[in-house]
């Protein structure tokens, strides 16, 4: 685990780790490494080419690949959805009963619910404020948890810890994938690199896949959890955003590479 120090008040965020390795020189432009899954990587580029400029060097090696399952049956039309990726909403897709209501972990996730016809509700970033939602609205009838064969919170646990039932629909498998060439060669370079992680087995999954490292790595976690799955070398910079959103990753990134290039 790594221990936590007094937040970094000049950029705004909470880091974990701050200068980690005081020997990690800027000798060149940093590199912004994605590793979402494909599209949600691209998606993230493009935010950041808006914020910092169109020159920034982007590389994407996705470390996970999303496969929906096939032959989910439909669920009782008076059931509940919670869905805590947007992945969930996909793999559902518009088969469900329109109109029902949906519970979202974030306001990503119930844009898409909507877009699918859901009556969708966002808790505002985090399973922890997913699940006090839930208990607070208590809802009547069946509750099922669409979601991913990894999950980072038990919903459904957390649920039956607060007397309600739920029950998990596993609609999508998140299948590890190595880095590509490129991703691995510019790791061994000097370039610094700024890599976000936007949930813990991504976070964990790096650094598995960092071992060898000689770049300087600027950690930007989404959350607490993602800092603390993160299991490679040392970063540079190791950093929490201040909500576990696009918006704060985008911001927390944005100081990063500032401070990586300056």
């Amino acid at each position: 685990m790594v221990p936590p120090v007094a937040p970094d008040k000049a950029c705004g965020v909470t880091p974990q780790r701050a200068c980690i390795n005081p020997e990690a020189h800027v000798r060149a432009k940093p590199i912004l490494l994605l590793t979402r899954p494909h599209a949600q990587s691209l998606e993230f580029a493009d935010m950041c080419r808006r914020r910092l400029g169109a020159g920034i060097a982007v590389m994407i090696s996705p470390l996970l690949e999303i496969q929906h399952r096939s032959g989910i049956a439909p669920i009782d039309p008076n059931a509940a959805l919670v869905f805590t990726s947007v992945h969930g909403v996909a793999a559902l897709g518009a088969a469900q009963p329109r109109g029902r209501r949906a519970y979202c972990v974030g306001a990503r996730t119930a844009q898409a619910a909507t877009a699918q016809g859901y009556t969708a509700v966002s808790a505002g970033g985090d399973g922890a404020a997913l699940v006090q939602l839930l208990v607070t609205e208590r809802p009547l009838g069946p509750i099922w948890h669409a979601r991913g064969d990894h999950v980072g919170t038990d919903i459904v646990a957390e649920l039956a810890g607060q007397g309600l039932q739920a029950q998990s629909l596993v609609a999508y498998e998140q299948l590890a994938q190595p880095l590509t060439a490129q991703a691995e060669a510019a790791l061994i370079a000097a370039r610094p690199i700024v890599a976000p992680v936007f949930s813990a087995r991504s976070a964990r999954l790096l650094g598995q896949a960092v071992q060898n490292a000689a770049a300087p790595l600027w950690l930007a976690a989404i959350s607490a959890g993602a800092a603390q799955a993160y299991g490679g070398p040392a970063p540079a910079r190791l950093a929490i955003a201040q909500n576990p959103d696009a918006a704060a990753m985008l911001d927390l990134v944005a100081t990063f590479w500032t401070q990586a290039a300056a």
